[in-house]
């Protein structure tokens, strides 16, 4: 029995929870990728959409001659 306070810690965890971890850190590493992208936007955001912008145009155009 632990001490008050203290947690018992099974050697074994449950077999969803390496997963569920797994899966967190996952997440946690595409959260990270996304904020560093929208400081990005942010600190650089016209040049970002005006290129975007630019590009989607470049694509639609090509698409309209294919129809």
């Amino acid at each position: 029995m632990p001490e008050c306070g203290q947690a018992e810690v099974d050697s074994q965890p449950e077999p969803g929870a390496l997963a569920a971890i797994n899966a967190a850190r996952v997440t946690s590493s595409y959260v990270s990728q996304i904020k560093e992208m929208t400081d990005e936007c942010v600190n650089n955001g016209i040049p970002i959409i005006e290129n975007r912008l630019r590009i989607l145009n470049a694509r639609r155009q090509e698409s309209a001659l294919y129809r």
